[in-house]
């Protein structure tokens, strides 16, 4: 799976349950736990969510028609 494909399963992850777990991700993905840092690191970027001890929580003032796309951005950098 690549990393774009898991933050769009954590992004639906989060609309859904308004809240993630680092290791239940980690174990879900079967990927390390920096691995899923590192993803929640970017989508706290994107402005999706805040992060927390151990997880993260849906950002509450983002609704799914305000979602910024990374797609966008990973077609750039696969052109350089």
């Amino acid at each position: 799976m690549f990393a774009i494909e898991r933050q769009n399963k954590i992004k639906e992850i989060l609309f859904k349950e308004k809240r993630v777990d680092v290791y239940e991700l980690s174990k879900r993905f079967s990927v390390t736990e920096v691995t899923i840092r590192r993803d929640l690191d970017k989508l706290e970027k994107e402005g999706f969510l805040i992060k927390t001890y151990g997880g993260a929580v849906l950002k509450e003032d983002f609704s799914p028609g305000n979602e910024p796309y990374a797609e966008d951005e990973t077609l750039e950098e696969k052109s350089l």
